[in-house]
């Protein structure tokens, strides 16, 4: 068919390509992965990876210990594993929990492998 063209591509990296988190994927329970956006003296910020959706982890959900100064554990850009721990599809406000307790044994084989496969690139 003149005029329309068919590109395909075999990199790694689309060929790789995670689907979008959307509203619809979460659930409340579900370990997620993301980036702190920003660190407010109430709490943290985290944008989800693969995902247009930020959600917030108020500072009693960081630590089971007593957080003064949220700064000083955080910092903007930095990579973070939260639980979910409330959805409300209304206002579309995502609750996270970076609280060690909530996120298991502290073993992390999935960010090792990601982890692996960059060094093999």
């Amino acid at each position: 068919v003149s005029g329309e063209h068919v590109e395909l591509s075999l990199k790694k990296s689309v060929l790789s390509a995670e689907a979008r988190v959307v509203w619809s994927d979460l659930k409340e329970g579900a370990i997620v992965r993301g980036k702190v956006k920003s660190v407010q003296s109430y709490g943290v910020f985290v944008q989800l990876s693969n995902s247009d959706i930020t959600g917030l982890c108020h500072i009693s959900q960081v630590s089971q210990d007593y957080v003064k100064d949220l700064a000083k554990e955080y910092h903007q850009g930095d990579k973070v594993k939260a639980k979910v721990i409330k959805i409300n599809q209304q206002t579309k406000k995502v609750s996270l929990s970076l609280n060690p307790k909530d996120l298991g044994d502290g073993d992390d084989e999935d960010e090792d492998e990601s982890d692996d496969e960059d060094e093999e690139a």
